[in-house]
């Protein structure tokens, strides 16, 4: 068998012969074929290694004809071993602040250029503290995207996804949803293994989205000035009975927007 390549199984008794095997190695020994008739030699082989993996047996022979080195003498198979799909996650805005959104992306991609993946599938449990606001879009990446409650966290489900070959736009795909907290926290989170119905189970995605506590905060400078176009200053003289301008300049020094906002001065008169 080729470099990569190994035996799991084989029965030993085949084609009233002796099948015996290596971890790299298939044979049989003794067996009988009938007059014009045919006979299956099966062994289950593996892979851990993702290629594509071309073998030729070695020649045939029976005592009444010898061995038979030319045309169809041997016999040839090329076996594909498929990588399975792979994910990553992020979490942006990142950080955010209390009570603010962010957008979780998964990105899951097919590695291999020969052949599209179906079923893709994978399942992420949001952090406690970490939940999503409204239903995910769904579908997406051809597949079907949805929330659901476990226990007191939220479950984050992706189901019957399909991915291009390797190469193609179609090879990699986004899927997003959003999610917030109330709960100022640093919150570690990585996704279930991703796979597919027939490249196998792949990786898992991790990322760590930061809530920080919010700091709403305003201040206000008030000038004045003889002028409604200035020059403005803190103080100024003038005489009796003159006119004044007040210019009063609010500013947001926090890290939230502020509305409404209204401005008084009791003692204006």
């Amino acid at each position: 068998l080729p470099s990569g390549v190994t035996v799991v199984s084989a029965s030993a008794s085949q084609c009233s012969g002796t099948v015996a095997t290596t971890s790299n190695s298939i044979s049989l020994s003794g067996g009988t074929i009938p007059a014009n008739g045919t006979c299956t030699v099966q062994a289950t082989v593996t892979s851990s290694t993702p290629a594509v993996y071309n073998n030729t047996s070695g020649f045939i022979s029976t005592a009444e004809s010898g061995t038979n080195s030319g045309a169809g003498g041997s016999a040839s198979a090329s076996l594909t071993v498929l990588a399975p799909p792979a994910i990553s996650k992020s979490f942006s805005p990142n950080p955010i602040y209390s009570g603010g959104t962010s957008t979780l992306t998964f990105t899951i991609s097919n590695p291999n250029a020969s052949t599209a993946l179906s079923g893709v599938a994978f399942t992420d449990l949001l952090p406690l503290g970490l939940s999503v606001p409204t239903g995910p879009t769904t579908p997406q990446c051809g597949g079907t995207v949805s929330q659901s409650p476990s226990g007191s966290r939220t479950l984050i489900s992706f189901t019957g996804g399909t991915l291009g070959k390797a190469g193609t736009i179609s090879a990699s795909c986004d899927i997003t949803v959003t999610v917030t907290s109330s709960t100022v926290a640093s919150y570690a989170n990585t996704t279930g293994t991703v796979s597919d119905t027939t490249a196998g189970t792949g990786n898992t995605g991790s990322d760590t989205l930061g809530v920080q506590a919010v700091h709403p905060s305003i201040g206000m400078l008030k000038q004045i000035s003889t002028s409604p176009s200035g020059p403005w200053s803190k103080t100024i003289n003038v005489a009796a009975n003159g006119s004044v301008y007040y210019l009063l300049t609010i500013e947001n020094t926090g890290d939230q927007p502020l509305s409404p906002v209204s401005v008084t001065d009791p003692n204006l008169n």
